[in-house]
């Protein structure tokens, strides 16, 4: 008899893990499972996953271990997430230091859960055992390292790792805690013993933990980057777990892209996924009343007596007819999970008064606007600025503090034209996806920097963005090109078609690296920073606040790859003595492609400025060249303007129209910025009309500022057709604005509608 055929061996595989170990694998990563899983089926001889499923049937107690270690997630590097070692050192060891001594303890208990193959226990073993010898050398501590798979488990305890593992270990730590092997191992490393007997690992399914786990009393414990694996409740139940293992008053780290906001955990919010459980914390989110107004004005109070029963919160005190309660109440009330059968309501005056379960104290009125009945617009203002999650002005502040006394309609009146009055100015909300922890670092100070934006995220491992962004959902990304696992072209593919959130690459790419960067632009990415180095961290700072917030008010065009150039068949006959200028920034590589391409193969001479690092102009235009019929090169000083050939300046210089012994020719040099950039669009566009005069074209494309609107103007006024991309079609309607303030475009056209009216031009001066 064959193998039982499974009508979803995918499915079922999934219900196994869920089972076992609580993890939810989803269509998302049934590609990544069915990957793992065949490297398994290879080795024992199987064919299809139905082959596999009976035989892991038969072996059920041997093979559940090797499933495990098979599906499980592994990924992790020392010193992930740097922020919360910084924190550590700077802050919260040394208070728990004082705390220890203060009660006669003599060593120090850390729980790193989930923790893969050890990095992150090491890392932790690093922090303290630096932070001790300077400032409690009295004092011991041991860090305890839980994982579900076993595998992984005898990884960590084994202590040795490749050397790319070990990249953001810092140096003053690498020789005092890690070896190097040498001669065949010297691509490995070994944590030293000292450090090693620092940490132990075990297994542990963190679903169901404390019964089999004896230690207690922790003073840290993490849990970080692992509930993105796990449904809400169980991220509750874990969380809960864990907290039964701290000590009053540790410390609960999560992953930064990770959120316990609205579950009624005993914890207090100190920084960015980092807590302080606080026993108190339960009762004391009872103590303040939040008013807030019903659509009929019904309106009741329910009392502060609190309970838990089985998964669901109780309110109880002072009977009253339910059926008087209005329709949102239940709503309201079911969709927090409060049993509302044990509900007892009373009505008092004009208020309703309910108990609000907080994440945390630090965080006042969390979830409250769920509350709030939605056909009032004003409540939805004003609840939002209670969250903080728009930046408000102070009159705005004052009238927030009113609001939950506000009771009458007619005071409900009053306020919503006090509002409507106020300017609201939401923050820019932005994700920071490099896996260099320094980078991250060093991006983070330079965003927090600006009360325009708000930091949402830092992300080291690119397998992690989709599902942050399905939950976060960032206004801008920031994201590293060349990473491990995924790079991010990939994560562009995954998040472009479906979100279409401006995304910003800022990496380290060289020359050599061009057409990777062009590859990141024709996926959807609105723009391309050179990562900041020490010399010329100032100057790239600026550009990154200005370039994030720029990303935020483009837009984000994405079609699927064409198969083929789309160049014209047309067989007009063209003025080819006549000069076409064209300038573009933010989105401009992608719309110069989309303009050329559909241009005839027979041309007048094109001479472009785009804005573009240095070195990577070079791939640009041989990119165009692979597409279009005629020649595309990048620009060098003393090039014939020709007809069927167009010139790119070059990155990091200014090109402008000379004329030597009456033939058009181009000149190139490294003369001073103009409107910050070099090349300018300017500089190009004014040579032509100071040479060519009015047989000319200029186009003006995408981009940020205003670079190429007064030489645009200039070559209107000596008689040269202009044409300027309209603001629906452009990435960020910058540059095309300015020059249609100026008068300076002649025509304001769609990017699509470009090429046919160039060539109407062209055609009617032949």
């Amino acid at each position: 008899m064959g193998a039982k055929q499974y009508e979803s061996p995918f499915q079922e595989i999934a219900s196994l893990i869920s089972t076992e170990i609580g993890i939810q694998l989803g269509l998302r990563q049934k590609t990544m499972v069915e990957t793992r899983l065949s490297k398994r089926m290879s080795l024992l001889g199987f064919l299809n996953e139905n082959d596999y499923l009976s035989y892991f049937y038969n072996n059920r107690a041997s093979e559940t271990k090797i499933l495990i270690s098979v599906l499980a997630t592994h990924h992790s590097y020392f010193f992930r997430e740097s922020a919360h070692f910084d924190l550590l050192r700077s802050k919260i060891i040394p208070e728990i230091i004082h705390s220890a001594r203060s009660r006669s303890q003599k060593s120090i208990k850390i729980l790193s859960a989930a923790c893969s193959r050890g990095q992150e226990a090491y890392s932790l073993a690093m922090i303290f055992e630096s932070v001790f010898a300077d400032l409690a050398p009295d004092l011991d501590f041991c860090v305890v390292g839980i994982d579900v798979d076993e595998e992984s488990v005898h990884y960590a305890k084994n202590a040795v790792y490749h050397a790319k593992d070990v990249k953001n270990v810092p140096k003053e730590m690498f020789s005092k805690f890690l070896s190097k092997g040498t001669g065949s191992i010297s691509e490995y490393i070994k944590v030293k013993e000292g450090l090693k007997k620092r940490c132990r690992f075990e297994v542990g399914n963190l679903l169901n933990l404390t019964p089999a786990f004896k230690l207690r009393d922790f003073d840290i414990v993490l849990c970080r980057n692992v509930f993105i694996y796990f449904n809400r409740i169980q991220i509750e139940q874990i969380s809960r777990n864990l907290l039964g293992l701290l000590s009053h008053k540790g410390y609960f780290f999560v992953g930064i892209s990770e959120s316990l906001a609205g579950m009624a955990l005993p914890l207090e919010k100190l920084a960015a996924s980092v807590f302080q459980k606080n026993q108190l914390a339960d009762s004391n989110q009872t103590k303040s009343d939040v008013h807030f107004k019903l659509s009929d004005g019904i309106c009741a109070t329910l009392y502060d007596s609190v309970k838990k029963v089985g998964d669901s919160f109780v309110l109880i005190k002072n009977e009253l007819n339910k059926d008087t309660i209005n329709s949102k109440m239940r709503e309201c009330l079911q969709k927090h999970r409060f049993n509302f059968e044990s509900t007892k309501i009373k009505i008092i005056g004009s208020e309703i008064c309910c108990n609000e379960f907080k994440e945390n104290r630090a965080e006042p009125a969390i979830g409250l606007e769920e509350y709030i009945v939605r056909n009032s617009s004003i409540c939805e203002v004003v609840f939002n600025n209670i969250t903080g999650r728009t930046q408000v002005s102070k009159e705005t502040e004052k009238i927030k503090n009113n609001v939950i006394s506000m009771s009458s309609e007619n005071d409900i009146n009053k306020l919503s034209a006090k509002l409507s009055q106020v300017q609201v100015k939401k923050k820019i909300k932005v994700l920071i996806v490099d896996d260099s922890a320094t980078i991250r670092k060093l991006l983070s100070d330079i965003l927090n920097s600006d009360s325009e934006i708000e930091l949402i995220g830092s992300i080291g491992n690119p397998c992690e963005v989709e599902a942050f962004v399905d939950k976060q959902r960032p206004d801008v990304i920031t994201l590293d090109i060349n990473m491990p696992e995924m790079d991010g072209i990939e994560v562009l593919k995954k998040i472009i078609p479906k979100h279409k959130i401006p995304t910003v690459m800022i990496s380290s790419t060289g020359r050599d690296d061009g057409p990777k960067v062009l590859d990141a632009l024709e996926a959807g990415a609105v723009d391309y920073i050179q990562k900041p180095a020490a010399n010329t961290l100032d100057e790239v700072a600026a550009l990154i606040l200005e370039r994030v917030k720029s990303a935020s008010n483009s837009k984000v065009f994405y079609e699927a790859k064409k198969t083929r150039p789309v160049f014209s068949q047309k067989k007009e006959k063209l003025n080819k003595n006549a000069l076409v200028a064209m300038g573009a920034s933010t989105g401009g590589t992608e719309a110069l492609k989309e303009v050329l391409i559909r241009l005839p193969e027979s041309i007048p001479p094109i001479v472009i400025v785009q804005h573009i690092p240095a070195g990577f102009s070079l791939a640009f235009a041989n990119r165009l060249n692979s597409l279009c019929p005629f020649e595309v090169k990048e620009a060098v000083h003393g090039d014939l303007v020709i007809p069927n050939r167009v010139l790119i300046a070059p990155g990091g210089k200014q090109m402008r129209i000379g004329k030597v012994r009456g033939v058009l020719q181009v000149m190139i040099d490294e003369s001073p910025l103009r409107n910050r950039h070099r090349p300018s669009v300017d500089v190009l566009f004014e040579s032509v009309a100071s040479v060519v005069g009015g047989n000319s074209v200029g186009i003006l494309l995408t981009g940020m500022g205003a670079d190429g609107a007064e030489g645009m103007l200039q070559m209107r006024k000596m008689g040269s057709h202009t044409i300027a991309q309209d603001e629906l079609s452009c990435v960020v309607y910058g540059m095309p604005r300015e020059a249609a303030k100026l008068n300076a475009a002649e025509k304001i056209l769609n990017l699509y509608k470009i090429p046919d009216e160039l060539m109407r031009i062209l055609g009617a001066q032949s």
